[in-house]
């Protein structure tokens, strides 16, 4: 009887070693599929670092054209002034010069009607004097 009972606490003993085995295999393949999540984890990890680099020389160089937009802007809202006034000048200038135009030619022909007037009264003095002689 105490073979019999040896015997059985012996197949016992080996169903849990069975038994322990496959959890162990278990663990092992549980361990396996933890180091590859680990690894995607890392893989995933270096990816968001690189993107992250990338975004952040992204908006570097965004930073760097909008601060020379402003400045930009700046210049021009400065010089507006000035260019405005220099372009009312220029035109002023240009009005000036086709004044000074407009006034030779209006004396041209004033002067013209002058002569030709002064030439018709001729002609009219000198026709009435050949009337009055006749």
């Amino acid at each position: 009887m105490e073979i019999e009972l040896l015997k059985q606490i012996l197949e016992k003993v080996e169903q849990l070693d069975r038994g322990l085995n496959s959890l162990g295999d278990k663990v092992n393949s549980l361990g396996d599929k933890v180091n590859s999540l680990d690894d995607k984890v890392n893989s995933l990890g270096n990816e968001v670092n690189s993107l992250r680099t990338d975004m952040n020389e992204k908006f570097d160089k965004v930073d760097g054209q909008l601060s020379n937009l402003q400045e930009s802007v700046l210049r021009i809202e400065v010089t507006q002034q000035e260019d405005i006034l220099s372009v009312l000048g220029y035109i002023n200038s240009k009005l000036e010069d086709t004044a000074k135009k407009s006034d030779v030619n209006a004396i041209r022909q004033d002067l013209e009607f002058n002569v030709k007037e002064n030439s018709l009264f001729k002609l009219e003095l000198d026709r009435l004097k050949r009337n009055s002689y006749e």
